[in-house]
């Protein structure tokens, strides 16, 4: 459903020839496509809103706010996290100049980019094995932070779900499960099942780096349970590792 109608979304926007609701109405579809699992239309769409945007900002050339992170969140996805950090920082830099409009610059902007930046850290501590995560920490911190400031709660558990990977990989499993445990709670409230999906999946890793093979075991399936009845594809591959880490 949230497919079709932001394909809808799409169409009036494009009757409308309003070059920013045609910018944004397409970061809406490509995140939703995103979500169902099809990646390549999802990126093609992200990429058309982009050059829609350059059309009428051209000294902006990356899409920026909650559309560049959406986008961010695709290509980190597929570990394309050089992009992703050339982009976030790129935007910071924009902040600095004079001609930055500050209504372009809300708490959850700044959060979602220091989200994005954190998650970049991670995957390269991850790549080349340093195992340096002070930077990666400093980010998630301030998206974290800034994601309660806010006031946005729908994307608070996104900040909580990252940092608890973090202190995963820090074998600190007592404050990652303080933030599961809370991304639990505000995704239960609003009934944000991928949120919930999401929480799963993570707890899972949790439990098998715990050695809790049977929780671990419990979550997945919950997990699987929860994507397959929401149509949110894009864990499929998630779903599998998880799988093959328990055993088959």
């Amino acid at each position: 459903r949230r497919v079709d109608h932001a394909r809808q979304s799409v169409e009036f926007a494009d009757r409308s020839g309003d070059a920013f609701w045609k910018m944004g109405s397409r970061t809406a579809l490509a995140d939703a496509l995103h979500q169902a699992g099809q990646i390549i239309e999802a990126e093609e769409l992200f990429r058309e809103a982009e050059e829609i945007q350059k059309g009428y900002q051209p000294e902006y050339p990356y899409l920026y706010s909650l559309g560049g992170f959406r986008f961010c969140d695709l290509l980190l996805g597929q570990g394309r996290y050089l992009e992703v950090q050339e982009r976030a920082e790129t935007i910071f830099k924009w902040r600095k100049l004079p001609r930055w409009n500050p209504a372009f610059d809300p708490l959850l902007d700044i959060a979602l980019d220091n989200l994005s930046l954190g998650r970049v850290l991670m995957l390269q501590a991850l790549e080349d094995g340093t195992g340096k995560f002070t930077l990666v920490g400093d980010h998630l911190d301030r998206a974290v932070e800034g994601l309660r400031e806010s006031g946005y709660q729908y994307y608070l558990p996104l900040g909580l779900l990252a940092r608890a990977a973090l202190y995963r990989l820090q074998k600190d499993f007592p404050k990652a499960w303080n933030d599961l445990e809370k991304a639990r709670e505000i995704a239960e409230r609003g009934d944000m099942k991928l949120h919930l999906a999401d929480y799963h999946l993570e707890a899972c890793r949790v439990c098998l780096d715990e050695g809790k093979t049977e929780e671990a075991e419990g979550h997945l399936e919950t997990a699987k349970k929860m994507i397959k009845e929401t149509g949110y594809h894009r864990r499929d591959r998630e779903v599998v590792e998880m799988e093959e880490r328990l055993g088959g």
